[in-house]
C-alpha cells in the first residue's frame, strides 16, 4: 500500500508515531509525537520518505528512552530550529550524551547535530530519586555521578552555542522545575546554574510546574493542518 501524500500539511500532532508509516508530508514544518519503544526508525523513515529534512523546523518528542536513538533522529533533521523534549523521565536516557553531541566544537565549527537550533526546551515530569537496593548508597552514588555529568554537559552545550562563540546561537532555553539532573537539587545550586548559563547572555529560564503543564497540553493538542 502506497503512503498517503499530504502536500499541504504543515503541522502534525500524534500520540504515537505509528500513523507516520502510512503518510508522506513533503512540506511538514512542525511535528509532535512520542518515542514509543522501537519507534525511532518509524519517524526517521517518515522524514526520509517525505523529504522534509529542510522544511521541518520544529520537533517535539515525548518519552525519549535511549540517547543514541534520539541522536539518530536529530541527525535526520539538520534544519531544525526548535526542539522540545517532554514526557516522563526514562532511566535509560543519558542526557549528557545528547548534550555532548549538540555542543559546538572548540574550534567554533558548526556542530554536526542541529546546527541551526535556536530554541530548546526540556519539559519532563518530576524525577524520582532511586531507592537503594544493592548496597548502602551505591545507587545514590552512581545517580549523583550521572547528575553531575548531565549538568556539566548541559552547561557546556549552552555556553558553546552562545552568541560570542557561534554564528547561529541558541537564543532560548527553557527547563521545567524538577529537572534536578540539570539544575541542582536545591535553590542555591539552581541559582548558581542559572547564573552560569546566563553569563553569556543566553535567554535561560526555569519554567514552573503549572506553566510546564500548560506548555505540554499545548504541544499535545490534536492538530492536523
Amino acid at each position: 500500500m502506497q503512503p498517503f501524500t499530504l502536500p499541504r500539511l504543515r503541522r502534525l500532532v500524534l500520540g504515537t508515531p505509528i500513523p507516520l508509516t502510512k503518510l508522506r508530508a513533503p512540506q511538514l514544518q512542525q511535528l509532535t509525537t512520542t518515542l514509543a519503544p522501537n519507534s525511532t526508525d518509524l519517524i526517521i523513515d517518515f522524514i526520509h520518505r517525505s523529504s522534509c529534512h529542510s522544511s521541518l523546523v520544529e520537533l517535539a518528542i515525548g518519552d525519549c528512552t535511549i540517547a543514541e536513538r534520539t541522536i539518530e533522529l536529530l541527525n535526520s533533521v539538520p534544519s531544525l530550529q526548535t526542539l522540545v523534549m517532554y514526557g516522563k523521565h526514562k532511566p535509560g536516557l543519558v542526557l549528557s550524551r545528547i548534550f555532548d553531541a549538540m555542543a559546538v566544537p572548540h574550534d567554533g565549527a558548526a556542530p554536526t547535530l542541529l546546527p541551526q537550533l535556536a530554541s530548546f526546551a526540556l519539559y519532563r515530569g518530576p524525577q524520582p530519586f532511586p531507592a537503594v537496593t544493592t548496597g548502602p548508597g551505591i545507587q545514590h552514588y552512581a545517580y549523583a555521578l550521572q547528575l553531575q555529568a548531565s549538568r556539566l554537559a548541559f552547561t557546556n552545550m549552552v555556553h558553546s552555542r552562545a552568541a560570542d562563540s557561534y554564528s547561529l546561537p541558541l537564543k532560548s532555553v527553557r527547563v521545567a522545575t524538577g529537572e534536578e539532573e540539570l539544575l541542582g537539587r536545591n535553590r542555591v545550586a539552581i541559582s548558581r546554574t542559572l547564573e552560569e548559563l546566563q553569563a553569556k547572555s543566553s535567554d535561560v529560564k526555569i519554567v514552573g510546574w503549572e506553566d510546564r503543564q500548560k506548555e505540554v497540553k499545548t504541544l499535545e493538542a490534536p492538530s492536523w493542518m
